[in-house]
């Protein structure tokens, strides 16, 4: 998995020892916010970049701007190529949730369709 990982500092004591906090780990992913399924073979299926393929817990759902889902995989390994029911959606905003795993909170966002 992917993390992004915040490290504090060491914090010096009054007698010069130094003592070590421990990280804090977030359970976020940077996901795109578009993609170009035109064929050309680049940047044409939405790729989340912190997907572990051993990970088989990962969970992806899109939807469409009135809410009907248009595609889900559990696991997701990155192969939504903008099709629903193997025909090319319109350009447009689509909207998923993603997860990592199946105790982690859902990410939400948007992802832009550009033929």
């Amino acid at each position: 998995m992917n993390k992004l990982l915040i490290i504090s500092l060491l914090t010096f004591l009054k007698w010069n020892h130094a003592q070590a906090i421990q990280p804090t780990v977030m359970d976020t992913c940077k996901i795109p916010n578009i993609f170009t399924p035109n064929g050309d073979g680049i940047n044409d299926t939405f790729i989340i970049p912190c997907i572990h393929f051993s990970n088989n817990e990962s969970e992806i759902r899109i939807f469409n701007e009135w809410g009907d889902e248009l595609y889900q995989a559990t696991p997701y390994g990155n192969s939504w190529d903008g099709t629903f029911h193997h025909k090319p959606l319109p350009d447009g905003t689509y909207y998923y949730c993603f997860r990592n795993g199946k105790n982690l909170e859902f990410q939400k966002g948007f992802i832009t369709l550009y033929r």
